[in-house]
């Protein structure tokens, strides 16, 4: 079994932004296993950039700053980014496992959908922040579906 710390948005739910380490009310640091702990895999890896740092872990988001792409463009581009993190994170997954015993509620066997919408745009400019439903749905490895939803705005 791997464990991870509960990670939250200062906005609350967990989304591009500030985030914090959550701590129970005794003051211990609140830990995740089974399904809790891949829902927030697959939510760190979306809402991570691809930095020098970390150059394989993240979707990239950070590379539709300053472009002009239409709805339907950044949609497909979007969809890729983000089947690509996810294929990643099922890797490193794969590699964990081969050091440490995970329990299969906590990695992806599949990815069965990614539904990307678009949601709305902050202003009538095509050129401004255009905000994306994500829905994601995946097979664990012990074969139960987990769906994962986000909102992304991008610029």
């Amino acid at each position: 079994m791997s464990i991870d710390i509960q990670i939250r948005s200062t906005l609350g739910a967990f989304a591009l932004g500030q985030h914090d380490i959550v701590f129970d009310n005794v003051g211990r640091l609140v830990s995740l296993t089974g399904y809790d702990k891949l829902i927030q895999d697959i939510q760190k890896i979306l809402f991570t950039n691809v930095n020098k740092f970390y150059n394989q872990y993240g979707t990239q988001l950070d590379s539709f700053i300053g472009t002009n792409y239409g709805v339907d463009q950044t949609i497909n581009l979007l969809g890729q980014k983000v089947t690509d993190s996810l294929l990643y994170l099922q890797y490193l997954q794969d590699q964990q496992a081969t050091y440490q015993q995970v329990q299969g509620s906590e990695i992806i066997q599949q990815i069965l959908e990614l539904n990307i919408d678009y949601a709305y745009a902050v202003t009538n400019n095509e050129n401004d922040l255009k905000t994306f439903n994500i829905g994601i749905v995946i097979l664990s490895g012990d074969n139960q579906l987990i769906t994962v939803g986000a909102d992304i705005t991008l610029a």
